[in-house]
């Protein structure tokens, strides 16, 4: 797989992983194979926040990678608090993992709304941010992470305070460099109003992909599977569209539209794409896809037949 420099040099995968779901204690040995997973694949960047796995994601990855920090990169985030009665949360998904099992709709509006009524967002103070990056320090057992980013955040909760505490943590080593993680609209308006907040931006992926921001350093893109299947949809049922998708790439629409989706992504810039995932097989089929150079090709052609766009940050 190919590599990508972080700012302060250090190199990683260009494919990261996604650790959105991963969950610690009821959850902990499939997160534990997922990571695993992942590594062995050749992932060796992992994107995670306190609100992530309903606030225990950190846990678990610290689990998954014990003896192993130094092999790997690690992205989080401050600015969304962690969520609160993380043991009730467990035992609900417990309890209630058959029924959502079958009923995967509910299951995504349920974890949503419990995200949304736990979780404080908007949380860039000074004193905030401090107090999410000690912990998150603590719960990934490290002394350091290789990112850090204001998670959703937007040009009014910026301040020089914010700005001194990142560097302050920069220069101590706690930090290897700190950036955004929001819309696209917002990276904008931050990156004329701050423009050393933009070094590291992470945001939606869209087809066509826009240029990086100016003077950003590393781009980080999120959710270019997203959608997939309606996409496959609207192809399937539109036969004159789908034949040019499929006269231009040389693609079977069935089997390869996910995969050059992903190549799409990863050709669009020479940063880091996540993928997030419950199926360990999955990885290794998303690793196999970027390294092909007939889909990485297609993917090229993709961005310019079907214009998509992005994701939620």
């Amino acid at each position: 797989m190919d590599a990508v420099a972080l700012p302060d040099g250090r190199k990683t995968s260009r494919l990261g992983f996604g650790c959105a779901l991963l969950v610690d204690r009821y959850e902990r040995r499939q997160s534990v194979r997922l990571v695993h997973a992942a590594l062995d694949a050749g992932i060796t960047h992992f994107d995670t926040a306190p609100v992530y796995g309903m606030g225990t994601a950190d846990d678990a990855l610290r689990h998954a990678l014990a003896g192993r920090r130094g092999d790997v990169t690690i992205t989080t985030k401050v600015g969304i608090a962690r969520p609160k009665a993380q043991g009730l949360i467990g035992l609900a998904r417990r309890i209630a993992k058959p029924m959502l099992a079958s009923l995967p709709g509910l299951r995504a509006r349920l974890a949503k709304s419990v995200q949304g009524q736990a979780s404080a967002r908007g949380q860039f103070s000074p004193s905030q941010a401090r107090a999410a990056l000690a912990e998150s320090l603590e719960r990934l057992g490290t002394d350091h992470v290789d990112l850090l980013l204001l998670h959703q955040v937007d040009p009014g909760a910026v301040s020089d305070e914010l700005l001194r505490f990142l560097e302050e943590r920069k220069a101590a080593g706690a930090i290897g460099a700190y950036g955004i993680g929001t819309t696209r609209q917002d990276g904008e308006a931050i990156a004329r109003a701050w423009p050393q907040l933009v070094d590291v931006v992470q945001t939606g992926f869209s087809v066509p992909d826009p240029p990086p921001l100016r003077g950003t350093a590393l781009t980080i893109t999120h959710g270019a599977l997203r959608g997939s299947g309606e996409l496959r949809k609207s192809l399937q049922a539109d036969s004159a569209r789908r034949r040019q998708f499929e006269d231009a790439t040389g693609l079977d629409l069935t089997a390869d539209l996910t995969a050059a989706l992903l190549c799409g992504a990863y050709t669009a810039h020479d940063g880091i794409v996540l993928v997030a995932t419950r199926n360990p097989d999955h990885l290794a089929a998303n690793v196999a896809a970027v390294s092909d150079a007939r889909l990485r090709e297609a993917g090229r052609k993709l961005a310019g037949l079907l214009p998509v766009g992005p994701p939620p940050a």
